[in-house]
C-alpha cells in the first residue's frame, strides 16, 4: 500500500528545534506547545503571520538538518517498510528547504521514502489553485495519509484518502469523522497498519 507521511511533528521534532533555535538566537523565551492550544501557531507568535515568519527564519537558517526524529518514528518507518508498504513524504515545508529535508530523511530513514513532495504551505496557502496534500495523495494513488494537521487530513478525505491524525496539542480537542482516525504514537500506527 502507498502511504504518504508528513514530516514535522510526525517524523521530525520541528517544534522543539524551532523553539531552541529561536530562544538561543534571540535570547527570548518562546514557549513550546501546550495543552490549551487550538492552533499550531499559538506557541510561536502572537499572530499567525508572526509565527510563520519565525518558522521561515528557522528554515532559512538551515538548522532543520539538526532536528531530532519523533520518538518511535525510525523504528516505525522500518516496520512499515518490512510490512511491504511503499512510502512517500508529503510536507508543507517550503520548496526552498527540500534539499535539506531530503538530506535529513536520508540520515534517519535511509532509502525508506520513494519521493518527497512539498505544498509550500505557508507561502501559498491562500492560493486556491495550489496543489494541496489531498490533491497530491489522490493523483499519486496514495491509500493512507499520516499527518498531524486536521485540515490536511480533511483535504485527503475529500478525495477519498483516509488518514491517521497524529495527536498534537492543537488537534487533541477535535472530534473526527469516520475516515480520519487518531493515533498517539508510532507503535500505535504500526499496529493499525498490520491490519489495514
Amino acid at each position: 500500500m502507498l502511504i504518504a507521511v508528513d514530516i514535522d511533528e510526525v517524523l521530525a521534532d520541528f517544534s522543539r528545534g524551532l523553539v531552541e533555535y529561536y530562544n538561543k538566537k534571540h535570547g527570548l523565551y518562546l514557549p513550546g506547545f501546550h495543552e490549551t492550544m487550538t492552533e499550531w501557531w499559538q506557541a510561536w507568535g502572537e499572530t499567525r503571520a508572526e509565527a510563520v515568519e519565525r518558522v521561515y527564519e528557522f528554515v532559512r537558517s538551515r538548522e532543520i538538518i539538526e532536528l531530532e526524529p519523533i520518538p518511535g518514528s525510525v523504528a516505525g518507518i522500518k516496520e512499515l517498510k518490512a510490512l511491504g508498504h511503499e512510502l512517500i513524504v508529503v510536507t508543507g515545508r517550503p520548496i526552498e528547504s527540500m534539499d535539506e529535508t531530503w538530506a535529513w530523511l536520508e540520515v534517519y530513514y535511509p532509502g525508506a521514502f520513494r519521493r518527497a513532495y512539498s505544498t509550500d504551505f505557508h507561502i501559498i496557502s491562500q492560493d486556491k489553485d495550489r496543489e494541496n496534500k489531498g490533491d497530491i495523495c489522490a493523483r499519486r494513488g496514495v491509500k493512507l495519509l499520516i499527518d498531524d494537521f486536521y485540515d490536511y487530513c480533511r483535504e485527503a478525505s475529500e478525495r477519498g484518502v483516509p488518514s491517521l491524525l497524529f495527536t498534537t496539542p492543537w488537534n487533541r480537542h477535535l472530534q473526527l469523522p469516520a475516515d480520519i482516525s487518531r493515533v498517539n504514537s508510532w507503535p500505535e500506527i504500526v499496529e493499525r497498519l498490520k491490519n489495514f
